[in-house]
């Protein structure tokens, strides 16, 4: 198998996310994927225009049933997210950060 073959077989990381009794499943997206995401976002020069909405667009894309691998949230539904205890969003940020290599540029978050 060639290293392309190889590359292109690998799959997205994921977690298991244990909170509050209850187990979610966060994928990691292709490069496809998060780009489409992050487009919904970002101004023409390329910054994050609303964290907010890229946090629960990601929410909605990447925590899934760990049985079914069904989201837990549709997109359609994004501000169901806001209704959610914030310990809870927290632990599915940072593994949705961790399993997408997002840095805080990445997520509007300013710098100090």
């Amino acid at each position: 198998m060639s290293l392309k073959e190889k590359l292109k077989a690998k799959r997205c990381p994921e977690k298991i996310i244990e909170a509050d009794g209850d187990q979610f499943l966060v994928i990691g997206l292709s490069r496809l994927q998060r780009s489409v995401v992050m487009a919904q976002v970002r101004g023409p020069d390329g910054r994050t225009t609303d964290p907010d909405k890229l946090e629960k667009l990601f929410l909605c894309e990447c925590v899934r049933d760990p049985e079914t691998r069904e989201r837990v949230i549709e997109a359609i539904d994004i501000n169901e997210w806001d209704d959610v205890p914030a310990s809870i969003v927290a632990r599915l940020v940072a593994a949705i950060a961790d399993v997408n290599q997002l840095d805080e540029e990445d997520r509007g978050v300013e710098k100090k």
